[in-house]
């Protein structure tokens, strides 16, 4: 500062604005030049999602073979269905977050019944796809006539390993930016955790040491799965996740690395 005094920039006034101006010009341009790095770090991530996207993926129908079906809860009305492909082809990766598309050939349906579930597992795991789906039972009000969920119904009453089912590709832009360092805020209900778990399950195979705080409800616990896969979380990846679930049973499943937070 003395040796900025003593400059004949300020010799004058006129000096002194000229300083002033170079000075407010080098800020501007910091900005502009942070400005230009995040638009390019943006630009890089959107790049890698178009990668993950169209990187081995199909149009159209594609052949999955129920290669597992896993009963996931103590009621039985929850399971999990890992698929392979038919052809024995590479499976594309997908983003945390994104779901399968099914085509079911129902009967008594006029036409293929469509329906989406969420992929439930790491994204890392490239050798088989896992889907965890809920049968749906008619209202507690309703009549004997009312049925259950259409396909949630056919998935656990008609389908059984080594059957073989239509499925598009990965898609959904309900996804985790894994290249970010933001902390995540995971909110999940039921059995719609599943989601929430690839996304967790994402960021501990990533090795993030992102903030992370997970929120779930369920009714009772006959709503929770795979607490013993939220149970291993952390791995040694994500350094910081504080949990809060009416879910009792869930609670007890975590690890001693996760921050329990009370559910009032």
């Amino acid at each position: 500062m003395v040796r900025l005094l003593r400059s004949p920039c300020f010799s004058s006034a006129s000096g002194f604005i000229r300083l002033w101006r170079r000075l407010r010009e080098r800020r501007l341009d910091a900005r502009h030049l942070q400005h230009f790095n995040d638009l390019a770090q943006a630009a890089l991530r959107n790049a890698e999602v178009d990668r993950l996207k169209s990187g081995t993926t199909w149009a159209g129908k594609r052949k999955f073979r129920i290669v597992e079906k896993r009963v996931e809860n103590k009621c039985g009305d929850i399971c999990s269905f890992y698929l392979q492909p038919h052809d024995g082809g590479e499976l594309p990766p997908f983003l945390p977050g994104q779901f399968l598309t099914f085509e079911l050939p129902i009967s008594d349906q006029p036409a293929p019944v469509i329906r989406c579930y969420s992929l439930s597992d790491s994204p890392s795991r490239l050798d088989r796809y896992r889907v965890t789906i809920k049968r749906l039972s008619p209202p507690p009000d309703a009549g004997e006539t009312v049925p259950g969920g259409l396909s949630s119904t056919y998935f656990h009453a008609n389908l059984k390993e080594g059957d073989v089912v239509d499925v598009q590709a990965p898609k959904g832009g309900f996804v985790l930016d894994l290249q970010s360092e933001r902390p995540v805020v995971l909110i999940g209900g039921g059995v719609g955790l599943t989601p929430v778990l690839s996304m967790l399950k994402a960021l501990d195979d990533a090795g993030s040491h992102r903030e992370v705080h997970f929120f779930h409800a369920a009714r009772s616990g006959d709503d929770i799965v795979l607490c013993d896969e939220f149970g291993r979380l952390p791995s040694g990846g994500t350094t910081s996740i504080t949990a809060c679930s009416t879910a009792h049973r869930l609670m007890l499943a975590l690890r001693d690395g996760i921050t329990i937070a009370r559910a009032s």
